[in-house]
């Protein structure tokens, strides 16, 4: 547990399991879900959001009580080129913020090095310094956002490079594990839409007058990095349908050129038929350059075919 005390332009360290919470004060605390017992009883926090339970139900999102707002997201990371979620819980009230998570955090972290390091500049003159971390916290994560879709366009630019070079089966696992990893940030992102939504509603309160405006630059954000990654899941769906189309052209290509084989071949193969019959009264079969001449004419047969078709421009 690391707990501050926030205000005036300054942020002190704190010790929790000690001190006792005053209304006047403003706190910032990071927490590990662990520790939510004794934190949740000194601010008077009812409700729990725990990693299982962010993580695997995927019931994120924001709920609203009289006090406080109590906030299930997830932070998106690209590791080894594939999208993971990091579960955070976090308690805003009127005069704290609670970050909650089951492991060390590089946001959070971020944030809380940046307020120690200059606080006379990020909290000085305003009067909730709770609410102005909640703010660094969220706009921190649309910058954080921003980066995984960012490195998510280069790969899918990378793969539409490519999408006529490789076999079929590769290509389309690819763009098949592609649109999975934008979609689990597209969801996160409609989460982060409606949170920001609700804050401005502010319904109970816990928003100050002076950082409604902070809010609604955030929701603008939200609103405009959702809009960036439904493009981005809509360019990878046109991106399959047009490498379904060039497969099925190359196919096309593939039958026309049997097509024309057996064109050629079928006048031939008649031929082969009727003097392969084996009537008495033929009097070619009797003829003394007969096969010279069948075999000649077929030839011609085909070569004037081949010509007919370069003209038409079917080969």
């Amino acid at each position: 547990m690391r707990s501050y005390l926030t205000g005036n332009g300054s942020i002190q360290h704190i010790n929790l399991h000690h001190d006792s919470i005053e209304s006047s004060k403003h706190y910032f605390v990071i927490i590990h879900e662990s520790e939510f017992e004794i934190i949740g009883e000194k601010f008077d926090i009812k409700t729990c959001f725990n990693a299982d339970y962010m993580d695997k139900k995927n019931n994120l999102g924001i709920e609203t009580y009289n006090n406080y707002y109590a906030i299930a997201l997830n932070i998106p990371k690209i590791v080894e080129g594939k999208v993971i979620v990091y579960p955070v819980a976090i308690y805003v009230g009127k005069n704290f913020l609670i970050v909650s998570s089951n492991e060390e955090n590089d946001l959070v972290k971020s944030v809380e090095g940046e307020v120690l390091s200059k606080p006379e500049v990020l909290l000085k003159g305003i009067s909730n310094p709770s609410n102005k971390m909640f703010y660094l916290i969220l706009d921190r994560l649309v910058q954080k956002s921003l980066g995984v879709i960012r490195e998510l366009e280069r790969r899918i630019e990378a793969q539409e490079e490519k999408v006529l070079k490789v076999g079929k089966t590769v290509m389309v696992n690819e763009l098949i594990t592609m649109r999975r990893q934008v979609f689990k940030v597209r969801r996160h992102l409609n989460y982060l839409t409606y949170i920001s939504d609700v804050l401005l509603l502010n319904e109970n309160e816990i928003i100050s007058e002076d950082m409604i405006k902070y809010f609604n630059n955030i929701d603008i954000k939200f609103a405009k990095l959702d809009s960036d990654i439904s493009e981005l899941y809509q360019f990878i769906a046109s991106l399959r349908e047009a490498y379904e189309s060039e497969t099925s052209n190359q196919l096309n290509q593939t039958m026309k050129v049997f097509t024309m084989i057996s064109t050629i071949f079928l006048p031939l193969t008649l031929i082969a038929g009727i003097y392969g019959m084996n009537f008495d009264n033929m009097p070619e079969l009797r003829y003394r350059y007969g096969y010279y001449f069948v075999m000649g004419f077929m030839a011609l047969l085909s070569i004037g075919m081949l010509f007919y078709f370069r003209k038409k421009k079917w080969i």
